[in-house]
């Protein structure tokens, strides 16, 4: 599959604007109290969910441009102490997979970050049985989409099985946010190769944004038997649950997400979101302050405070 690979907190940054944007909520900032933070994580393949070993793992400074390196072990985890707290850009590299990239700001104690690597057998590099999708993967990479996307629809109208175009050219889509073209295009993925999780979670988050809130569901559940440890898809059905009012399911789902990436801030604060709802306001203030404490410095800390403090003192 030759598509950019996908860092699971993205999925979930796109998913949240579906998602939570339905309710209005606010919650305080906690400040970081220790001096320094910890990063762990695991890299799995995109394809199988299997752990990748040997995997380079650089986080650049954004403050002063320190760099810092480490590798993934034979379990594909990774861990470093000491590590200043602030943003880093995030880049995970290994011959034969296509490198991901990602930010994040470190917190106080512990992050927990995962990522899924693409493995690159399917990269212009070694596909030299099809020059039009070399042309259309070099058009993805500098952003051309709308040429990926012409370039694939003529391809896969004369290679109907070609499952890297399809797979492509769903993504290109899903981009846009061309949600029906990118429903189409994934379930057509899934039906050639069957075993590929980002076309489930991609599928699922297009479905969403088009209202179909019980077959999102049922593709983010298929995600989720695929890599039970893939914390994004428990975030990204917990959402839904939110949305169709499903509050026990969502809170299951967000809690587990939550237990799974300690310090991904989204689900800490839809899972307070959930928790309001059941008028459970003492866990509900401990995920929103813990949301404010991985993102001190989010857009609507201000509404967060006045909310959090709402619901201490209830």
């Amino acid at each position: 599959m030759a598509l950019r690979p996908v860092i699971r907190r993205r999925v979930s940054l796109t998913f949240l604007r579906i998602a939570v944007g339905v309710l209005i909520l606010a919650a305080a900032a906690t400040p970081a109290v220790a001096q320094t933070a910890r990063f762990t994580g695991r890299v799995t393949n995109m394809v199988d969910g299997e752990p990748i070993a040997g995997v380079t793992i650089t986080l650049r400074n954004v403050d002063n441009g320190a760099v810092v390196q480490i590798e993934s072990n034979d379990d594909g985890r990774y861990f470093r102490r000491s590590l200043p707290i602030g943003r880093f850009e995030i880049t995970f590299e290994k011959e034969g997979y296509v490198s991901a990239r990602d930010s994040r700001r470190l917190g106080s104690g512990q992050t927990t970050h995962d990522a899924v690597l693409e493995p690159a057998r399917a990269t212009p590099a070694n596909l030299g049985s099809s020059p039009e999708y070399v042309a259309a993967y070099a058009a993805f990479e500098v952003g051309d989409l709308p040429q990926t996307i012409e370039i694939l629809t003529t391809l896969v109208g004369h290679q109907p099985d070609f499952g890297p175009a399809h797979l492509l050219l769903a993504r290109s889509h899903y981009e846009l946010e061309h949600w029906d073209e990118a429903i189409t295009g994934y379930k057509r993925v899934i039906e050639l190769e069957p075993g590929v999780p980002v076309a489930y979670l991609d599928l699922g988050v297009a479905l969403a944004a088009t209202g179909d809130l019980d077959s999102a569901s049922g593709y983010f559940e298929q995600a989720v038997a695929m890599q039970p440890d893939d914390a994004s898809a428990y975030y990204n059905i917990g959402a839904i649950f939110i949305r169709a009012d499903r509050i026990d399911e969502a809170i299951e789902y967000l809690a587990r997400s939550t237990e799974l990436d300690p310090e991904s801030a989204l689900a800490h604060k839809a899972l307070a979101f959930a928790l309001v709802r059941k008028s459970d306001t003492a866990r509900a203030a401990v995920h929103l302050a813990r949301y404010l404490e991985i993102e001190p410095e989010a857009a609507d800390a201000a509404e967060m405070a006045e909310l959090l403090e709402q619901l201490r003192s209830s």
